[in-house]
C-alpha cells in the first residue's frame, strides 16, 4: 500500500527540482501514519508499504521508527531520503528494526561540482559514510542519479558511473534519467 507521510519537500532548494514550486510542505502526523499502516494491517492483511513522499526527514524518520517499534506493528516499508547528517548509524539501526527495508537515497551525481550547482546541500564524501552505515543496519540502498546537468562535463559523467560501479557493496541498485 502506498502512504504518504508529507507533501513536498522540506529541503526545498534543488535547482533541478520543480516539485516544491507553489507548494507548501506540510507532513502528517506520525501516531495518524501508524494508525493508518494498523488500519490495513488489521482490515486487508498489508504488511508492506511505500512511502511516495518527495523525501523524508531524518527528524521524522527517527519518530516514525520509535511509533512503529512501540505500536509492534510488524510491517516492512520503503521511502525516499536525502543522505543529509542526520542519518547517523544509530537513527538507521532503528529505522531498520522498525520495519524499513529499502531507502531510495537522492544521490544525483558524482561530481562535487555539480552537487553545489544543483544546491543540493549535502556533503558529497559523506554520502557514502551514510550508505555505507545504512547497508550494515541491514537497509537496502538505491540511488538515484542523472545524467546531462547543465555543464556536466564527460569526466563528471564518468564520476558519477564510478560512483556506481566503486561501491556496489553499498549501493546495491540504482535508477538512472537524463
Amino acid at each position: 500500500v502506498c502512504l504518504r507521510a508529507s507533501k513536498g519537500c522540506y529541503w526545498g532548494q534543488c535547482s533541478f527540482c520543480d516539485a516544491y514550486h507553489g507548494l507548501e510542505a506540510d507532513s502528517v502526523e506520525v501516531e495518524q501514519v501508524v494508525a493508518q499502516m494498523a488500519q490495513h494491517k488489521a482490515r486487508y492483511g498489508v504488511r508492506h508499504f511505500e512511502f511516495v513522499d518527495q523525501c523524508i526527514a531524518p527528524a521524522y524518520l527517527s519518530k516514525l521508527a520509535d511509533a512503529l517499534l512501540a505500536a509492534d506493528l510488524d510491517v516492512r516499508w520503503f521511502c525516499n531520503a536525502r543522505t543529509e547528517p542526520g542519518f547517523t548509524r544509530e537513527l538507521l539501526e532503528r529505522v531498520h528494526r522498525a520495519g524499513n527495508t529499502m531507502i531510495m537515497w537522492g544521490l544525483e551525481s558524482g561530481s562535487p561540482r555539480l552537487l553545489q550547482l544543483m544546491k543540493k546541500g549535502v556533503q558529497a564524501e559523506r554520502r557514502l559514510e551514510i550508505l555505507a552505515d545504512s547497508s550494515a543496519a541491514g537497509i537496502f540502498n538505491f540511488g538515484y542519479v542523472f545524467f546531462g546537468f547543465p555543464t556536466e562535463t564527460r569526466e563528471e559523467a564518468q564520476a558519477t558511473i564510478d560512483l556506481i560501479c566503486e561501491n556496489t557493496d553499498i549501493i546495491h541498485a540504482y535508477g538512472r534519467s537524463v
